[in-house]
């Protein structure tokens, strides 16, 4: 039976928010400041409930980054996963993820964060596969929004299935710290929840 190892990225290998830093380390100060402001009822809508994540998201990303051609975000995102990320990491998920290699387990990131800055980091750190959240690019162009549904939630569970086969032939080591993460937790063979804090 194949064993994976199956990481979510935000706050469970990360101590923070990786697109508010990826936001930070992409724009000067003052560009910052702008957005949060202009975003303002947004997000107040989505901490209301009213919005759900997935369109919360596409607006903050639409703002920010649409228009950017997709070169110039691989160039940012990979300047970010080498500059930036190593700071946010959780040293005990980093030993965990060192000991699923050295068991020869598959590890996957399944991620709701995007896959442009994602990709390079999990190559450097071992991973065999990434399931994240994907920019939309028309005419070499982002529009803001994302392929397909966000990863988060169930879709965690979809994008992973598609990626290593159906959970159930599996032996399933999961890593998560919301409630995003509930659905993949609920199938894994070992769940493990908030455990590198």
């Amino acid at each position: 039976m194949q064993t994976v190892a199956a990481f979510d990225f935000d706050g469970t290998i990360t101590t923070s928010d990786s697109l508010y830093h990826f936001i930070r380390f992409s724009h000067s100060n003052w560009v910052f400041v702008k957005g949060a402001i202009v975003l303002s009822p947004m997000i107040l809508a989505f901490k209301l409930g009213l919005i759900g994540n997935q369109k919360a998201k596409e607006i903050t990303l639409k703002y920010f980054f649409g228009g950017f051609t997709d070169a110039e975000m691989q160039v940012k995102a990979q300047a970010f996963a080498e500059q930036r990320l190593p700071e946010l990491l959780r040293p005990k998920a980093l030993q965990k993820i060192r000991w699923h290699k050295q068991q020869g387990h598959r590890l996957v990131l399944v991620s709701a964060s995007i896959e442009a800055y994602l990709r390079p980091w999990a190559k450097a750190y071992g991973f065999d596969d990434v399931c994240s959240s994907r920019l939309e690019v028309e005419k070499e162009r982002l529009t803001g929004r994302l392929v397909g549904k966000n990863c988060y939630g169930p879709e965690k569970v979809a994008r992973l299935e598609a990626c290593v086969g159906p959970l159930s032939s599996i032996c399933l080591y999961a890593y998560g710290d919301t409630r995003g993460d509930y659905d993949m937790l609920a199938l894994a063979t070992y769940p493990a929840f908030r455990v590198f804090e």
